[in-house]
């Protein structure tokens, strides 16, 4: 029979379906592991480890309140992990955790010290746990700021979440429960679509280029977002192109010409003006750094482009067939 490691293939199905044999049976024969049924992959990955060889040891020497708060936590399809130990801060997590922490953690974040599996964000979760430990009182957090290296590097995260004391079998805090919700989408996309309705919103009774102002004025405000603009009016033969409005950055460097000549011979180090104009689509640019060198980030300490492999788009021009504009 093929085996993985000191468990048989036959063992390791029972393990799936929540039947550990062997040792997993007490002096009377009944399943030891019985209270850790079901869980999903969670669940199986949990009855499958060898806690021996971490800070919690085997399982037969869990204390009750660990069983339960890690029973809880594979039982529920709300996102949920468990961190176990002040010193080493064992992690347990459920299916609905997976997601939180993306493809590279995911399996080794299983009995991994907290510590090590967040160590981008720690300097930020590390005071709120003290807190706990200290005070036995739960955090909050609503639509909380995590940057995280999940998906991406630097990821940008938002969760609405609680830090909340596990008490052991002697009545002293143990671990920490933390039940989470990923709000990601929704902050970002309100946020978006508050610079959609501003810019909507705006009336200006003067000339194209104080309406170009305003709008600058309104992008700037969502820095998060769009990190740098570029706003150009054409002239009345649409052939020159000319920067009246920009954001982040200042007039006359490669990024940000005064003037574009459009019939000039297309330049691939440049913004394509000319082609955004011709077809009246957004155009797509990526390698900004190769073209441009460093451009602001925002709120973000790396330049626009900056290990994201992101692209970036040139507005397309607007109704008033006048102005065309640059954006990350």
């Amino acid at each position: 029979m093929e085996h993985f490691g000191l468990v048989s293939v036959a063992q390791r199905c029972e393990v799936l379906r929540g039947n550990w044999v062997g040792v997993g049976r007490d002096s009377l024969g009944r399943n030891s592991l019985a209270w850790l049924a079901g869980g999903g992959e969670m669940g199986a990955l949990t009855r499958a480890k060898d806690w021996s060889s971490t800070p919690v040891g085997s399982v037969a020497a869990w204390p009750q309140s660990l069983k339960t708060a890690v029973s809880i936590c594979l039982g529920s399809r709300h996102p949920i992990c468990v961190w176990w130990g002040k010193e080493h801060l064992t992690q347990f997590y459920n299916d609905g955790f997976i997601s939180f922490l993306g493809a590279a953690k995911h399996r080794s974040a299983l009995g991994q010290s907290a510590r090590e599996c967040w160590s981008e964000i720690w300097h930020i979760i590390e005071p709120m746990l003290e807190g706990v430990f200290a005070t036995g009182d739960a955090t909050w957090s609503e639509d909380f700021l995590y940057v995280l290296d999940r998906n991406l590097p630097r990821e940008e995260g938002y969760f609405t979440f609680s830090y909340s004391p596990i008490r052991d079998d002697d009545g002293a805090i143990g671990g920490i429960f933390c039940a989470c919700s990923e709000t990601t989408a929704r902050v970002i996309g309100e946020r978006r679509l508050r610079t959609l309705r501003d810019l909507n919103r705006t009336e200006v009774e003067l000339n194209a280029d104080r309406a170009c102002e305003v709008a600058a004025q309104i992008l700037d405000e969502n820095l998060a977002d769009i990190p740098f603009s570029l706003i150009y009016l054409l002239d009345e033969k649409r052939r020159i192109a000319r920067l009246v409005a920009l954001t982040e950055l200042v007039t006359g460097t490669s990024a940000s010409p005064g003037t574009v000549d459009l019939f000039a011979v297309d330049d691939p180090q440049a913004w394509p003006l000319a082609r955004v104009l011709e077809t009246g689509t957004s155009e797509l640019v990526s390698e900004l750094a190769d073209k441009f060198g460093t451009l602001p980030g925002g709120l973000w300490p790396e330049s626009s482009e900056a290990g994201s492999g992101c692209t970036y788009s040139c507005a397309r021009p607007n109704t008033c067939d006048r102005d065309a504009g640059v954006r990350p």
